[in-house]
């Protein structure tokens, strides 16, 4: 059924991006070779949709990895720098197109005010043209993925590398690599399972949910419903949405599949309130709960976010909806532009 439908209403090829999507990362680690120019104990990322969501992914698997890290990370979708961006702050300005209004502003900023730890990752566009004016290091990301959003194992992969090369982080390569074996041997698993619940998802609402710790991940599947599904989709994360979001549904006023990503290393409260809210929650609302891998973190995520982008877009097919357009954002732009 679904290679009828793929036939049919994938008129770009997403599947075959999907299926690439893990290696991205890979190839990443290989062709990214630029650093930050001093010692930096914050990293601020300047990006906007799908190319800033790699550095919310990039905040959780440094914050779930064995290793102590000294530096922090601070994602900034603003046509600002922030206040307290200084000569001891690195900044890395993130667009897909090269053409982001907000990214560019802020480089701009940032330049006129004489900063030099700078760097730029895009396909191209105007940010590649000021980088290469300024003489500003860039990393120059692949334009094989169709849309920002399916290149996040590249901007992931590139951030990774950076950070190491900056000695911020240890040589991740051998976990990359892992990576991508692992779920290369899960590609057909991971797929039946994402079938399954897009079957079920077909006349319903996801609401995504995953514990802090990953809670970025829940954030990238909801956007996966939204720009590969054409659905709404909401997110939360626990512990916070048990002090509030979950007294919403006392009075249910649609049709909503809660999808719990578990993670079996989370602290063991936040696995009583998710075992808790799941008991409340089953006679109201479907529930499906998807184990985490007990893998390092950059394997967990992928498997994880896999999962939430094969269900995506084996629903839009379903849907009769061709995963890889966004029509209304083109049009958002266009008449932003008038």
């Amino acid at each position: 059924m679904f290679e009828e439908l793929r036939a049919k209403f994938d008129t770009s090829d997403l599947n075959a991006v999907i299926d690439g999507l893990p290696s991205q990362l890979t190839r990443a680690w290989e062709f990214t070779d630029v650093k930050f120019s001093v010692p930096v104990s914050r990293v601020y990322v300047f990006g906007m949709g799908g190319s800033a969501l790699p550095a919310d992914l990039v905040k959780n698997i440094v914050a779930n990895m064995n290793t102590t890290t000294d530096f922090e990370i601070e994602v900034v979708r603003d046509y600002q720098l922030p206040r307290n961006f200084s000569e001891k702050s690195g900044g890395i300005f993130i667009s897909f197109s090269g053409n982001t209004e907000e990214t560019i502003s802020s480089l701009e900023e940032a330049l006129n005010k004489g900063f030099k730890n700078l760097l730029v990752m895009a396909t191209g566009g105007q940010l590649l043209e000021i980088a290469t004016i300024n003489h500003l290091p860039y990393v120059q990301i692949p334009n094989d993925c169709l849309q920002p959003r399916m290149g996040y194992g590249y901007f992931i992969g590139g951030l990774l590398k950076v950070l190491h090369l900056s000695g911020l982080l240890p040589d991740l390569k051998a976990e990359l690599d892992h990576t991508v074996q692992t779920l290369t041997a899960m590609n057909e698993e991971i797929q039946t399972f994402a079938q399954n619940l897009a079957t079920k998802l077909e006349k319903q609402i996801p609401v995504v949910y995953a514990p802090d710790g990953w809670k970025y991940l829940a954030m990238v599947v909801k956007i996966n419903f939204n720009e590969n599904t054409k659905i709404q989709s909401f997110w939360n994360f626990f512990p916070e949405l048990n002090h509030n979001e979950m007294i919403g549904y006392s009075n249910l006023l649609g049709n909503y599949h809660l999808i719990i990503f578990d993670d079996p290393g989370a602290h063991p409260r936040i696995r009583k309130r998710l075992n808790v809210f799941t008991d409340l929650m089953k006679d109201k609302l479907p529930i499906t709960t998807i184990s985490m891998l007990t893998t390092g973190p950059i394997t967990k995520l992928f498997h994880s976010l896999l999962i939430g982008l094969w269900t995506s877009y084996f629903l839009a097919l379903k849907l009769e909806t061709d995963p890889t357009p966004v029509a209304m954002v083109e049009e958002f732009k266009k008449r932003l532009n008038q």
